[in-house]
C-alpha cells in the first residue's frame, strides 16, 4: 500500500465518522425541537415545586423556630393528588405532649404549609412527621406521623369571615 492510499483512507474514515456524528446530531436537535415545550413545561414544574418546597420550609422554620425542616412533594400510587410532607427534627415544644395535642399541632404545622402555598399549589393531602433524635455516636430516633386531606385542615383566615 502506497503512502497516497494510505492518507486516502484515513480522510474516508474521518469524513464517515463525522458525517455520522452529525447525523446523530441532527436527529438529536429534532427530537428536543419536537419535545420542546414538553421540556420546558417539565422544567418549569420542577423550578414552581422547589419554590414552593423553599417557602413552605422557611415558613415552618421561622412559625416553629425549628431549625431542621425538611419538605418534599410526593406521590403515591392509589392516591389521587399530591402529597406535600413536612419533617421537623426535634422540634422544640414537643417534648411530654399527649397524643391529641401532638396531633393538634400537626394540623397548625400542615394549616401554616397551606397557607405558605399559592393556591395554585396547594396540595391535597399532607403528611407531618415530627422526628425526635437523641444521641451521639449512636443516634436514636422516634418518628410520630399525622396525615390530613385540604379538607382536614381548618379554612384560612380570609375564608372564614367570607
Amino acid at each position: 500500500m502506497n503512502s497516497a492510499q494510505g492518507r486516502s483512507n484515513w480522510r474516508k474514515t474521518l469524513l464517515i465518522g463525522c458525517g455520522g456524528l452529525t447525523f446523530v446530531a441532527a436527529a438529536l436537535a429534532v427530537v428536543v425541537a419536537l419535545n420542546w415545550d414538553r421540556a420546558t413545561s417539565a422544567y418549569q414544574s420542577v423550578m414552581n415545586a422547589m419554590v414552593e418546597q423553599a417557602t413552605v420550609r422557611a415558613a415552618v422554620q421561622s412559625t416553629y423556630n425549628t431549625p431542621k425542616v425538611v419538605v418534599r412533594s410526593m406521590r403515591r400510587s392509589g392516591v389521587t393528588g399530591s402529597i406535600l410532607v413536612i419533617q421537623l427534627v426535634n422540634p422544640p415544644s414537643l417534648d411530654g405532649l399527649p397524643e391529641d395535642a401532638m396531633r393538634a399541632k400537626a394540623t397548625e404545622v400542615a394549616t401554616v404549609a397551606r397557607d405558605a402555598c399559592p393556591s395554585a399549589q396547594r396540595s391535597d393531602y399532607y403528611e407531618i412527621l415530627f422526628v425526635s433524635q437523641k444521641g451521639y455516636g449512636v443516634t436514636v430516633s422516634s418518628v410520630r406521623r399525622f396525615q390530613f386531606t385540604a379538607a382536614d385542615l381548618p379554612p384560612r383566615a380570609a375564608q372564614a369571615g367570607e
